[in-house]
Order: structure tokens, then C-alpha cells, then sequence
């Protein structure tokens, strides 16, 4: 039978079409199967505490009608407005609630609080913080909201100034790191404003004509002066004219007098104050000096028994007062300052491109009792220098990249327990005179095993 020409284009398809599926058939069954995705190598999102509560939070009970103003030691300052706590609907929660706080300044403190500081989306690029805080509010076990339209004053203490690359960001969806609006770095006015308000300073001792003879003045904060009102002090010898001359133009808060002779009628008079630098740090001043009152012996007895009695009663005074000073002198003489429209983690962070100095193919004595391949596990690389954190996977241990002098690694083990490596062990291993960017690096670490309270002493 002979074939029309269109029977015959239809046989032809027919034969190639055949002949490309048993193509395909073969390609298929001889083609290699793709490589699974190893559970140890799924990337966690997240926040993921080594220890429980690594770094505990601060809690604080108020009254959502009322709203709450927390201050910290340090200077960190939290305020939340009346009536801006809402639930998950939106709605208005009034009565006591749970405000939950921690900061973190230091990358070992990062490192325990679990929070990740590489980008989601391109793990080469991570952030280098200068203070971050982590704030909620609770209901009972439900977590609370901020209603639309309220804001949250936020100062984290500081210190020093950040530059211009700092910005601020906020953990989305406690996943991803997303830059949220801007802060101000600005002076700690609480602090000076505080310490403004302690006790005024007394007069200046006054300078007279001839030798070096000073009065003592006395006022209602140093009342255990009064005793020695008008009496002239004669300067002895021996002392730094130009540093005495220096004391008697200084506004002094502190003075007190021992008598270190009672024949020659001696005694030792120091006056000591509290002084800001140019960076608005506080430092102590003082000087110490011997001197003679101009009265006879009689008089000076009497003068003596006054002044124990007022020193004693001062004593309580001075001792409030010094307590109150030293705890305005723990706060940071800066703050970077900011609003926020709602509750979680806050970072001022400069984002950076890791600075590769050459790569190491690392491996660890725990590999001997481990398999890597199966049990999920993770490498923390804590940079002191850069103030973050870096995780890494065990396919990534074979390059892992140098960064900085100031680094520990730690690898958290299926046991529970944990593998450490110090600064000086990890530097000491690296030997960086003999490593080169241009090959491959293999070292091999020794770790140093540690359970919970061992890791958390030894970061804290």
C-alpha cells in the first residue's frame, strides 16, 4: 500500500517522538538523584537561646491605664503611654500587665540572648551592634501589642558615639532584620540633671593678701563646717604653690578635717569634688592639705569637741549622698534615642560585608564521637572586635573565614553540652604568620567541653 505524503510526515513524527522518549527514559533513570537537603544543614530563623534565659529579662508589673516609666542603672530610659496596650484583635487592655525587658551591649551577650545578626537573606552580610534591647508586654501567658497610632520613647545607653553608618533596625517577625526609622545619639541629661540636684556645692575658700591663709565656708549641706566659721588657717610649708593656688579657685563638695598633731595644733584638710572631662565622663578630684587654725590651744579644744559632734551627725548625710551619687555616676553620659510603633527587638547596627582575611578548613576533636552529617549542630563565632555573632554549619566549616583577633568559637553538642574554644587557643591554633588567603588553610581544634553553668559563667 502506498503512503500519502501526509501519512508519511505523521510516521516520521511518530518515529522521532518515540525515539525522544526513550530518550528521555534513559536520561531519567541514569541521571543522578538530587542531593537531599541534610536536617543539620537547615539555616534556623529565629531566635535561638543557647541557655535559657541566657539573659534573663528584667520584669516589671504596671497598669495599662497608667502606662509605665522604666529606668535602668546604666541610664537606659523605656517610657510607654496610658492606654496604648491593645491584645491580638486590637483591642484596649486595661488592669496590670507584664513588661518584659533586656539589653544586650556586649557579643557575648548577644551570643546567650540567641538573637541572630546575619541577614536572612545573604548570610555574608551581618550587623555590628553599639546596644540593643528586646521589650514586651504580657497579659498572663498572651503577648500584647502596642495600639496603632502610639509610640514608645526608647533610650539605650551609650558609650560612645556612633557615625553615621549606624542605623536603626528592627528583628521582623523575630526572623529578619529590617531598618526601622532613625534615632538620635544625644548627652544623658538625666544624669546631669541629677547630679545637678545633689547637694550644692560651698563657697570658694577665700585667698588672702599676704602668706596663704584660707577660711573654711560653711552652708546648709556641709553643716559640720559651721564650727570653724571665721577661723583663719595658716597653709605649713612643703606644699605646691600652684596647686594649692589651683584649689582655691575650685567649687568643692567634699571637705573634711583630721587633726594629725594636737601639740602643734595640725591638721589635715581634704577637699575633694566630682569633675566632667570634654567626652562628659565623670572623674574624681581631689587635694589634701596641712594647715594650722589661728587660735590658742583652749579654743581649739573646744572648737575640736564641736566638730566631732557635727562630723558625726554629717556622717548619715554624707553617706546618703555619696550613695545616690555613685549610683548617677553608673549611668552612660550618652544615649542613642528613638521611637518605636511597637514592642520587640530594637538594634542600632551598622550593616557589614564580612572582611575576609583568609579562609581555615577547621576541624574539631568532638568530630571523633560525632557525626556531623546527621546530628543538627552549629558553630558560634563571637567577634568582640565587631561586636556580633556569626553562625555556621558543617558544610561551612570548611572554609570558615578569619575576621578578627577577638574571637572564641563555640559548637553547642546533641548531648546538650558544649565545645569551646578561648581566644588565645583559637589564635594560638591559627597561627596567622603562616596562613594564607590564596590556599587552603587546614587546622585542627582542640575544644574544651562545658556544660550550661560553665558556659554561662564563663560569658557572663
Amino acid at each position: 500500500m502506498k503512503l500519502s505524503n501526509k501519512q508519511k510526515g505523521i510516521a516520521s513524527f511518530s518515529v522521532l517522538s518515540a525515539v525522544g522518549i526513550a530518550i528521555g527514559i534513559y536520561h531519567f533513570l541514569n541521571a543522578p538523584l538530587p542531593k537531599p537537603v541534610l536536617e543539620s544543614e537547615v539555616i534556623e530563623l529565629g531566635i535561638h537561646e543557647p541557655i535559657k534565659n541566657g539573659v534573663p529579662f528584667e520584669i516589671m508589673k504596671f497598669n495599662a491605664s497608667e502606662g509605665l516609666i522604666y529606668h535602668r542603672p546604666n541610664g537606659t530610659h523605656v517610657e510607654i503611654p496610658a492606654n496604648s496596650i491593645v491584645d491580638k484583635n486590637g483591642q484596649k487592655v486595661e488592669g496590670e500587665v507584664e513588661f518584659r525587658f533586656r539589653e544586650m551591649h556586649e557579643a557575648k551577650e548577644i551570643f546567650l540572648s540567641g538573637i541572630p545578626m546575619q541577614m536572612s537573606e545573604d548570610r555574608s552580610k551581618y550587623l555590628e551592634s553599639m546596644g540593643m534591647v528586646e521589650m514586651r508586654v504580657f497579659n498572663g501567658d498572651e503577648e500584647m501589642g502596642l495600639k496603632e497610632g502610639s509610640e514608645v520613647s526608647v533610650d539605650i545607653a551609650s558609650n560612645e558615639k556612633p557615625d553615621k553608618n549606624f542605623k536603626l533596625w528592627y528583628l521582623s517577625e523575630n526572623q529578619s532584620w529590617e531598618q526601622e526609622g532613625t534615632f538620635v545619639n544625644r548627652k544623658n541629661t538625666r544624669r546631669d540633671t541629677a547630679l545637678a540636684n545633689l547637694p550644692k556645692l560651698p563657697k570658694k575658700p577665700k585667698k588672702p593678701k599676704k602668706d596663704i591663709v584660707f577660711q573654711l565656708a560653711s552652708d546648709d549641706n556641709m553643716p559640720h563646717l559651721r564650727t570653724w566659721d571665721g577661723v583663719d588657717w595658716q597653709l605649713l610649708s612643703s606644699h605646691d604653690e600652684d596647686a594649692i593656688m589651683r584649689a582655691m579657685r575650685v567649687n568643692w563638695d567634699k571637705i573634711n578635717i583630721e587633726l594629725i598633731n594636737n601639740q602643734k595644733k595640725q591638721f589635715r584638710i581634704t577637699f575633694a569634688s566630682n569633675k566632667n572631662d570634654h567626652k562628659g565622663n565623670i572623674f574624681r578630684d581631689s587635694i589634701t592639705v596641712e594647715a594650722s587654725p589661728d587660735i590658742n590651744k583652749k579654743d581649739m579644744e573646744r572648737l575640736m569637741a564641736q566638730y566631732q559632734t557635727a562630723l558625726q551627725d554629717f556622717t548619715v548625710v554624707l553617706q546618703k549622698r555619696e550613695k545616690e551619687e555613685e549610683r548617677i555616676m553608673q549611668e552612660s553620659a550618652m544615649l542613642n534615642s528613638f521611637t518605636a510603633n511597637g514592642f520587640g527587638i530594637y538594634n542600632i547596627d551598622k550593616l557589614k560585608q564580612t572582611q575576609i582575611l583568609a579562609k581555615i578548613n577547621a576541624s574539631f576533636d568532638f568530630q571523633k564521637d560525632v557525626d556531623i552529617t546527621i546530628n543538627r549542630m552549629k558553630l558560634i563565632m563571637i567577634c568582640k572586635n565587631q561586636n556580633t555573632v556569626l553562625t555556621y554549619y558543617p558544610s561551612e566549616w570548611k572554609s570558615l573565614p578569619v575576621i578578627d583577633d577577638e574571637v572564641e568559637l563555640v559548637a553547642s553538642l546533641p548531648d546538650g553540652s558544649f565545645a569551646y574554644i578561648s581566644n588565645s587557643s583559637f589564635l594560638k591554633q591559627l597561627n596567622k604568620n603562616d596562613i594564607s588567603p590564596y590556599f587552603e588553610n587546614k587546622r585542627a581544634f582542640s575544644t574544651k567541653k562545658l556544660n550550661y553553668e560553665d558556659l554561662r559563667t564563663l560569658m557572663l
